[in-house]
């Protein structure tokens, strides 16, 4: 990840709208490498999930399927640090990469 793009996932995560949560890197293989997804939510239907591909994406809305994507971000939720210590592990990188750079 590009410094620019790290102070600017920092700055966001600053504001009270955006939460970042990094997983450890020792954590290796995790349900957040399956691919890209949307989660929706609504007041009067149940959620769909949006999955995203290179040139498709699909909407699913089997209970059961969607239930297997909700699955998956309790646990990364569990395994990702929390926002507060997330924010200074993106700073320290961003620290060492411009310390290696010059």
């Amino acid at each position: 990840m590009k410094t620019s793009l790290s102070r600017q996932v920092i700055s966001a995560s600053e504001t009270a709208n955006v939460t970042v949560r990094v997983l450890p890197c020792a954590l290796g293989a995790h349900a957040g490498l399956s691919g890209t997804f949307v989660r929706f939510d609504f007041v009067k239907s149940r959620p769909v999930i949006f999955l995203e591909a290179r040139r498709s994406g699909a909407f699913i809305d089997e209970p059961s399927d969607v239930a297997l994507f909700s699955e998956a971000v309790q646990l990364l939720e569990k395994q990702a640090s929390d926002p507060s210590t997330s924010r200074e592990i993106l700073r320290k990188y961003v620290h060492q990469y411009e310390s290696e750079a010059t």
